[in-house]
């Protein structure tokens, strides 16, 4: 409506700007979490719930950063699903040192994914996260309360829905899924596919 403020505006050459604290605080938080097709409070989360558990140790297992007495060290999207399973009383060293690492690809910014490789429950497996658009389209299958079904039209739907929820709230968005291997595998880009749907983490 002022003429002042447009011509001011004309001269802008970089406008700044902190949405999430991180500029401020190098902090975020895990908001909410999609599983077995519903939006859940990350406290309301279970290890005794086995799809739960995978979630929570794919977030933990597929992580580079530490979390000691209150403080993050490493990327603060990762440091901050650290501080959800702390939040749950679970301590992310504890299983980290029950289970090594057998394998690993680093996230790159082609891929848009990490993937690390552990034997969980006596079974061989691939723990992936990363950009939901990329891991959505690798995926075969979904895991549910009631098991593992195949990923239908509809599973997709709801999940491509709540990740624009998400999104459209200001939230960072992580999907997370796994897939079992044989025990001789060599892990190569090529394993990046055929997985089973986990959930999403979304924060702030």
């Amino acid at each position: 409506k002022e003429l002042k403020a447009v011509e001011s505006l004309g001269c802008v050459s970089v406008i700044c700007s902190d949405k999430t604290g991180t500029l401020t605080q190098n902090k975020m938080t895990v908001q909410e979490v999609f599983i077995d097709g519903k939006v859940m409070q990350p406290a309301e989360l279970s290890l005794e719930d086995k799809l739960h558990r995978y979630l929570v140790y794919d977030a933990i297992l597929t992580n580079d950063s530490s979390y000691e007495n209150g403080q993050g060290i490493g990327d603060p999207t990762e440091f901050c699903l650290l501080e959800m399973a702390e939040g749950m009383d679970i301590s992310h060293q504890d299983i980290r040192q029950s289970m090594n690492r057998m394998e690993e690809i680093p996230f790159d910014s082609d891929r848009k994914l990490m993937t690390t490789k552990y034997e969980l429950d006596g079974k061989i497996l691939l723990l992936t996260k990363g950009a939901l658009d990329v891991l959505l389209d690798r995926t075969t299958n979904i895991r549910l309360s009631d098991g593992v079904q195949p990923m239908t039209d509809e599973h997709k739907q709801a999940i491509k829905d709540t990740n624009r929820h998400f999104s459209e709230n200001g939230l960072r968005v992580l999907a997370f899924a796994y897939r079992e291997v044989s025990p001789d595998n060599t892990l190569s880009l090529e394993d990046e596919d055929d997985y089973t749907f986990l959930g999403l983490i979304s924060m702030m």
